[in-house]
């Protein structure tokens, strides 16, 4: 989501200061995981998943983590992961390096992935590594990442939680795709039959709606709307919801040091009546979880805030300067505002009107639930301030604006299937009188995690 101000001007006068900030969602990403269909041969692996530290296509620098249950008892030494562009064929490939039906993904490069971490194996002390030469077992190439260790223990234990990491790996480039994941099991690396195997999936978008729809179901997509309120269509997009979602930037209007403005702004204050959206369905069975990452804008000083309102390539001053051209973020805990006080931040409320389900925020009955840091206020409370507010908010909020990933709501295991609820976001800004003039802006990643 990408937040852009135009320039405002000083009144000497009046020594009030005026921003305009409008936000514009660039895009966002979402990572759904796919089960394999049934091993004709190896044991199937369970509660298997595959999560992408971004769905931006073509990013370089991506971390795949791996996670699974064993079937088979004994050790594991090497390991295979062959991606394809489509599910049938991954699956049944023990000593295969080619997918048996499609082809490999456009632009996807795992055989450069480095190992990172893992657990779960009886010998954790022990780690895989990259094998760039290979063997019986696997043969290195673009879509086929080789992994082996020099020894391991006698057995592994069965229905075990297993998890191993690996980074440097360039997504496919074609936005919008699924792609799919074999991952092979041997005892050692001079083997052709696998011991245990099983299949994930990933997607890679650069949209405002994604449908990543196999047999599993995962509708994840972003933009802005004027609706303000738990209950209720009114601003919320018709069925179909996300194909419907054209919008994709929001005002919150003239900033000035004698207010803070709360999305939706109406237009007697420069805005323009609108709040983020997210919209999100799925049928996980374990659970889904949004995230969002404010981009780093790298200005060549070491002071970090880079994911900051900000103006582009800006220095920001350490301790978050109100001289500089980089606003105060309100930080990973959640605090209300203090007109004045440079500072901005983002929380968010929930609205189930389209739900198969019962679903408000206020009553505390959607399948969703927020992070503390993203809770405007009491539990379960929709967020009570918008336009303009003098003094100090009533809604508390939160921004992360460093190089990391900031998790805002989750589905309890109880309820772990989301059923198109939106979750409207709502941003607040007040600058300091001191906050210079500038083009302010700040880019985000949003991901969706289910797990099936």
């Amino acid at each position: 989501m990408r937040f852009i101000s135009k320039k405002y001007l000083r009144n000497p006068a009046k020594e009030l200061l005026y921003l305009t900030m409008i936000v514009t969602v660039l895009g966002f990403s979402l990572l759904p995981f796919l089960t394999a269909r049934n091993a004709a041969a190896a044991g199937q692996i369970t509660v298997r998943s595959l999560a992408m530290s971004s769905g931006i296509p073509s990013k370089t620098g991506s971390t795949y983590t791996f996670s699974w249950k064993n079937v088979s008892t004994t050790a594991i030494k090497g390991i295979k992961f062959i991606a394809c562009d489509t599910a049938i064929g991954t699956y049944g490939r023990d000593a295969s390096s080619t997918c048996a039906s499609g082809a490999a993904p456009t632009g996807l490069v795992l055989n450069a992935a480095a190992w990172s971490s893992q657990t779960g194996f009886a010998d954790n002390a022990n780690a895989f590594a990259r094998d760039g030469t290979g063997s019986t077992y696997c043969t290195p190439a673009a879509n086929v990442l080789c992994a082996s260790r020099a020894t391991a223990p006698t057995s592994e234990t069965t229905n075990t939680a297993h998890t191993i990491v690996f980074n440097t790996i360039t997504n496919p480039s074609t936005a919008n795709s699924a792609f799919f994941i074999g991952m092979y099991f041997y005892a050692t690396t001079g083997d052709s039959t696998s011991l245990d195997a099983g299949t994930v999936a990933g997607a890679v978008v650069y949209q405002l709606q994604v449908n990543a729809v196999v047999s599993e179901i995962l509708v994840f997509c972003a933009g802005s709307t004027t609706a303000d309120a738990a209950t209720g269509t009114t601003g919320l997009p018709a069925s179909p919801y996300c194909t419907n979602i054209s919008a994709s930037s929001l005002s919150i209007g003239t900033l000035d040091s004698t207010h803070t403005n709360v999305s939706p702004i109406s237009s007697t204050y420069g805005g323009d009546g609108k709040n983020g959206l997210l919209m999100l369905q799925t049928n996980s069975a374990n659970g889904v979880t949004v995230s969002y990452d404010a981009i780093q804008d790298t200005d060549g000083g070491g002071n970090g805030h880079h994911g900051s309102l900000k103006v582009a390539n800006a220095q920001c001053d350490a301790g978050n300067d109100s001289l500089d051209q980089c606003f105060h973020s309100i930080g990973t805990t959640e605090a209300t505002m203090v007109t004045g006080t440079e500072n901005f931040g983002m929380t968010l409320g929930l609205n189930g009107a389209y739900t198969g389900y019962a679903c408000t925020s206020t009553a505390g009955t959607c399948h969703l639930i927020r992070e503390t840091d993203y809770t405007p206020g009491a539990a379960n409370a929709y967020p009570a301030n918008s336009g303009q507010v003098t003094g100090t908010t009533t809604d508390k909020y939160a921004w992360n604006d460093a190089a990391a990933t900031t998790q805002i709501a989750h589905s309890a295991l109880a309820n772990p299937a989301v059923d198109y609820e939106a979750m409207i976001l709502k941003f607040a800004a007040t600058p300091n009188v001191s906050t210079p003039t500038g083009v302010y802006r700040v880019i985000v990643d949003f991901i969706a995690t289910p797990s099936y």
